[in-house]
């Protein structure tokens, strides 16, 4: 069998992808965990709006606090969005430790991978303008320390450039 070579400098040009803009940006407060190693409890029903955070199961989380203290497992995290002006409303985790499933009023967004890696989750799709809405966080924690490591805050996008890479 002959082995083809390709020179990747034919030609190719990369852009790095431009930081997405959030205009009215604010912080996600009020958020609330619980440890759920065994899957008990699922997306849809946390996005509830009228789903319990309240009993002692559940705790106030702080933005880097180390919830998992060393264990290896899962924690959902929960908090009610407030409202954003525009039509294209959006989350920004600054970390995630360390990977997370991104679920907005119980509906499925985004899995992203990479601890102390920033990322964003649109939420056009199951965003509602006439009541709250809810963000449901399944973190895994493989080792060490884990979390929602870093602020994260929600705005409409601004300016968004993706990452273009191809012949020009």
């Amino acid at each position: 069998m002959a082995v083809q070579e390709i020179s990747m400098d034919a030609g190719w040009k990369f852009h790095i992808a431009d930081k997405t803009t959030l205009s009215d940006a604010v912080a996600v407060t009020g958020w609330r965990w619980k440890q759920d190693d065994k899957h008990v409890i699922d997306a849809p029903s946390l996005g509830s709006q009228t789903f319990d955070t309240t009993g002692a199961d559940w705790q106030v989380a702080a933005i880097g606090q180390d919830t998992f203290k060393g264990r290896v497992g899962f924690n959902w995290y929960r908090a009610v969005l407030s409202q954003v002006p525009g039509t294209h409303p959006m989350l920004h985790f600054t970390s995630v430790d360390d990977t997370a499933d991104v679920y907005l009023n119980g509906v499925h967004l985004i899995h992203h991978e990479g601890w102390n890696d920033p990322f964003d989750v649109p939420l056009e799709s199951e965003w509602k303008d006439d009541r709250p809405n809810v963000v449901t966080v399944l973190v895994e924690n493989l080792t060490g320390p884990g979390g929602i490591s870093g602020p994260v805050s929600l705005g409409n996008v601004l300016e968004a450039v993706a990452a273009v890479c191809g012949n020009f």
